[in-house]
């Protein structure tokens, strides 16, 4: 397919060229350390740079006032059932389903249910209070399943995929 007549290309030619120029000036005049790279056989495995972002100061503002009071809850792990409780609350259909939900994961900003530590003590502790489900982050299911005997365990990959799972149960 033509993407348009002769002088859009010659201008999206020249754009490129433009664009290549600026970008070669730029890492020309980088300074970074000087380091050994990993070698096998006589042959570079691979190179690259990496760039690693952080939301350590993200705010994000509600149209509301929540209030979570968390006195015996640390680190981010609870992130998945706080949000859940959360929604529950706002919403008027009550997505345990009159069930007794228990889980764990760490919510990241856009979603996703990551990996946690501890999860036999976490099961452990979601049978005594008699939880009849324990909702864990889809990495550590393999794991959850040693644990399982009396609690049905639901793997979940974000948030919206907790909410279809629980919706369904």
């Amino acid at each position: 397919k033509r993407i348009g007549a002769g002088y859009h290309q010659k201008n999206i030619t020249s754009n490129i060229s433009s664009a290549t120029s600026i970008r070669n000036e730029i890492l020309n005049n980088l300074r970074s350390p000087k380091t050994d790279l990993f070698m096998l056989n006589d042959k570079i495995k691979r190179m690259g740079i990496g760039v690693y972002a952080d939301t350590k100061d993200l705010q994000c503002s509600f149209p509301l006032k929540i209030e979570i009071i968390l006195e015996k809850i640390k680190g981010p792990s609870a992130g998945l059932m706080i949000a859940l409780e959360i929604l529950n609350q706002l919403t008027e259909n009550d997505l345990s389903s009159s069930l007794l939900i228990a889980g764990t994961g760490n919510l990241s900003i856009d979603g996703r249910i990551t990996e946690v530590d501890g999860i036999k003590q976490k099961i452990i502790s979601a049978k005594k209070h008699k939880a009849d489900v324990f909702l864990v982050p889809q990495k550590n299911y393999s794991e959850a399943l040693k644990f399982s005997h009396g609690i049905r365990i639901v793997p979940v990959d974000d948030f919206d995929d907790t909410i279809m799972k629980l919706i369904k149960l």
